[in-house]
């Protein structure tokens, strides 16, 4: 296909005020680079590609999701476990005590 033929089709529709026409165009240009064997099989690539990359993330998010999970009961065993360390309600000069801060991360 060549780069030509694309602009034409592309120039005739990008430029519409009326929505349905600009549409009507734009389903016809994809149409055209669908037609394409070439163009559909790098479409197809990217796709695939995608896919892919979205599945590796979300193993990867799902892994980083457990992890904070672990570390989460981890430090809430700590925070139990830790002597109250308090100032009138606050530990070590921060405005924070400890209960507000397991508040905090309890969300995590």
């Amino acid at each position: 296909m060549k780069i030509d033929t694309l602009q034409i089709y592309y120039d005739s529709f990008i430029n519409q005020d009326n929505k349905r026409s600009f549409l009507r165009g734009m389903a016809d240009y994809m149409e055209l680079i669908l037609s394409d064997k070439k163009c559909k099989s790098l479409i197809l690539d990217i796709q695939n590609i995608k896919k892919d990359f979205i599945d590796k993330n979300s193993k990867l998010d799902e892994i980083a999701n457990k992890k904070v999970r672990v570390f989460k009961e981890d430090y809430r065993e700590i925070l139990e476990e830790a002597p109250d360390l308090s100032f009138d309600n606050t530990v070590a000069g921060t405005p924070y005590t400890r209960h507000r801060f397991s508040d905090i991360i309890q969300d995590i």
